[in-house]
């Protein structure tokens, strides 16, 4: 008797935290962490709307100033281009970032960073309709390496949305060889040392 009791609960437990529920549901999750973020992304904004970043996104700032007044990417105009950066997909977006509010660069960069991983979580909601798994994911997303990427001014948020995309893509499907290799080609681009993890579904 005591068996069948814990067999039903566990069941309906189950049923419960599984069972696809209304997008409404998730949706709203995935509302109340785009909010949340953006909190935590006016936050970081100073007086008159300045925002401080990490040094090593200077990098960016600066090779980014380069592109756009001197036609090169590079730290110092006299050594000429040089690959200063980790990653040169995020500098291509930075060069766009820095045409468009070159007073306000740090503000900027964290908004992108924001915007990645509001768009990440919905890249990992895609499919599920699941109130458990939207509660997942929000648990995810909020934990602090995740959730301060965008605060950062670098290409972290960046390189967690591309492979959220690829994972989301490659597993559990087949994926054409040539799409295969222009996502490592895309990662790599983002971030090289990511390959480490994408890689493990070649």
């Amino acid at each position: 008797m005591r068996r069948k009791f814990q067999l039903c609960v566990r069941d309906v437990l189950f049923d419960k935290l599984t069972r696809r529920v209304k997008p409404d549901a998730t949706h709203a999750v995935w509302l109340l962490f785009a909010a949340l973020a953006l909190v935590a992304a006016l936050a970081q904004l100073g007086e008159p709307g300045f925002a401080t970043i990490w040094d090593d996104a200077l990098f960016f700032e600066r090779t980014a100033y380069n592109v756009v007044h001197h036609g090169f990417a590079g730290w110092n105009q006299s050594d000429g281009p040089v690959f200063v950066n980790t990653s040169q997909l995020y500098q291509v977006v930075t060069v766009g970032l820095f045409l468009a509010a070159p007073k306000y660069f740090g503000a900027v960069t964290i908004f992108f960073g924001w915007a990645c991983l509001v768009a990440m979580f919905a890249v990992l909601l895609r499919g599920w309709s699941s109130l458990a798994a939207s509660l997942v994911v929000f648990a995810v997303m909020t934990s602090p390496p995740v959730f301060f990427a965008m605060s950062t001014g670098m290409e972290t948020a960046l390189a967690l949305l591309v492979l959220a995309a690829f994972f989301t893509r490659v597993l559990n499907r087949e994926v054409p060889l040539a799409e295969q290799v222009a996502w490592q080609l895309l990662i790599f681009l983002v971030r090289p040392d990511a390959l480490l993890l994408s890689m493990t579904c070649a």
